[in-house]
């Protein structure tokens, strides 16, 4: 992994500007032996995996947060994100097993956003209200290209390979406007606080980079997925007792889903293993 990180505070008449840079480089390369296990062990490479993964990763934010008042205060800013990914799953070393695969995956995302905050102190009573709001567009596209032993004529060739089982291509974009309103009273004369808040939220949706194989899975799936929403209702109390001595904080909440992202098992590889594509067995016992 290698990481290089900027951050640049600049300070205006009125306020700071911020800037903060990120860039990653991570490179995998993973190796598995699937038939080296307990109680009879094969100490050959008959079904290794090995899987080298390239990541790129970039992040920018700009803000601007202002000097304000006691009872106003405000930031806005910009963000931007993008991640490259390239992985090759490659069980094609020193075995033949009719199943064994070759998957060549890749897929970038981008994204960006702006944002703002704004916080206002009551002068009548100590109540501050605090809005924020979030513009973000998200984009995500990739494919997925797998190839089998038994599809290959003659000995599996790494660098021409024929007869593809997966082949596809897909892409998608995302737009959301997340926001958030808290209102925060302190009482008088005591070190306690109590807030109300309520906020939206999501997770963009993506591809599903590692379907199985078609026409094989127990529980079939779709090449992409849509995006998950969600609103939160907070309750809390935020409080000092004894000098500061002791702190009491206390939260209740309630979080409501829409279109629930959750990973699960499709069958594969674990059955995909012990058929062909017309369910025949492959001699393995299951």
């Amino acid at each position: 992994v290698d990481n290089h990180n900027l951050v640049i505070d600049w300070t205006l008449g009125g306020g700071v500007l911020t800037s903060v840079s990120n860039y990653r480089e991570r490179q995998i390369t993973h190796s598995q032996d699937w038939d080296h296990f307990f109680p009879a062990p094969f100490n050959g490479l008959l079904r290794e995996t090995v899987t080298p993964v390239d990541n790129e990763i970039f992040f920018q934010e700009i803000r601007y947060v202002a000097d304000g008042s006691a009872n106003f205060n405000w930031l806005v800013g910009v963000d931007y994100f993008s991640h490259d990914n390239a992985e090759r799953g490659d069980q094609w070393g020193g075995q033949l097993f009719a199943n064994a695969f070759m998957r060549t995956l890749t897929m970038s995302a981008d994204s960006w956003a702006a944002f703002g905050v704004a916080e206002y102190t009551f002068d009548s009573i100590p109540l501050t209200v605090t809005g924020e709001l979030r513009y973000a567009e998200d984009k995500i596209e990739g494919g997925v290209v797998a190839y089998r032993v038994r599809d290959q004529p003659g000995v599996p060739d790494r660098n021409n390979p024929v007869n593809p089982e997966t082949d596809f291509f897909s892409d998608d974009k995302f737009t959301n406007l997340p926001w958030a309103v808290t209102a925060a009273y302190r009482f008088p004369e005591r070190d306690l606080m109590s807030y109300v808040k309520i906020a939206s939220s999501y997770r963009q949706g993506g591809i599903n980079d590692f379907a199985g194989s078609p026409g094989l899975e127990r529980f079939p799936t779709s090449l992409t997925y849509g995006e998950e929403t969600s609103m939160t209702y907070e309750l809390g109390l935020k409080s000092s007792w004894f000098d500061q001595a002791l702190s009491v904080n206390a939260a209740v909440y309630y979080t409501e889903y829409q279109d629930f992202l959750n990973t699960s098992d499709n069958g594969c590889p674990s059955d995909c293993q012990l058929v062909d594509v017309n369910g025949n067995g492959l001699g393995f016992n299951p």
